[in-house]
């Protein structure tokens, strides 16, 4: 698990790249939601990781969000 975290961790940072050099309005926007994404779905394996390491059951713990409206739960799981 912690290879797919790392490919996870650097597809976010390129998409950032990406949206930080991007000169259309749109690829900007649409690479700077995809790295916000990546970076979610990093923090759940790093929490998965976590609870592997503890023996806890991390599949019991909220893994997706329970919206359609991505850049609210990507700005929701910043703040936990």
């Amino acid at each position: 698990m912690q290879e797919q975290l790392e490919n996870l961790l650097k597809a976010a940072a390129d998409c950032k790249s990406i949206s930080d050099l991007a000169t259309d309005l749109q690829k900007r926007e649409l690479f700077a939601r995809l790295a916000d994404h990546l970076s979610v779905l990093a923090s759940e394996v790093e929490r998965a990781i976590a609870a592997t390491a503890f023996g806890t059951n991390w599949s019991d713990k909220r893994i997706w969000p329970d919206t359609d409206d991505w850049e609210s739960a990507c700005d929701e799981r910043r703040r936990t």
